[in-house]
């Protein structure tokens, strides 16, 4: 018992450039895995998998329907990014992290204090994930007392 990973589907039709996103397609290739064994069904929080999720739940009344956690935490810190409070803090965060990284003799010089210190470079938060902002404050909380030094 346990995890197990049974198969990948490809969903992207011969020829095409766009995967199919249709629920009962989803369902429907996740059906001949469902047994009494399986009580829980993994997905992404697409709309099409909610939905393929909900038809496979119908069918199944054993069978539950789970977000991805990893997806659903950055949806979270999404919406803790859009409140005026972190907003300010994390463009605060990122102009401190440009101004460092941009300027050589002042990464340099936080490079020297770091080596004695924290030793840990400074990142710059993708556009796409909202939890790099949250790791680039943690990075920067690390390291504040070698940027205090700097």
């Amino acid at each position: 018992m346990g995890v197990e990973f049974l198969a990948a589907i490809n969903c992207m039709p011969e020829g095409e450039e766009t995967p199919i996103k249709d629920a009962q397609f989803i369902a429907d290739q996740l059906k001949p895995f469902i047994n009494e064994d399986v009580v829980a069904v993994f997905t992404d929080n697409a709309s099409a998998c909610k939905n393929a999720g909900k038809l496979l739940e119908e069918d199944f009344s054993h069978l539950f329907w789970v977000p991805c956690a990893a997806h659903v935490l950055d949806l979270l810190l999404e919406d803790i990014c859009k409140a005026a409070w972190s907003a300010a803090v994390v463009v605060r965060a990122k102009d401190l992290v440009n101004f460092v990284r941009l300027h050589q003799w002042c990464l340099g010089l936080y490079r020297k204090h770091a080596a004695e210190g924290c030793k840990l470079e400074l990142l710059r938060p993708g556009e796409t994930r909202f939890a790099t902002a949250w790791i680039m404050l943690e990075r920067l909380q690390h390291a504040r007392l070698d940027l205090a030094a700097t």
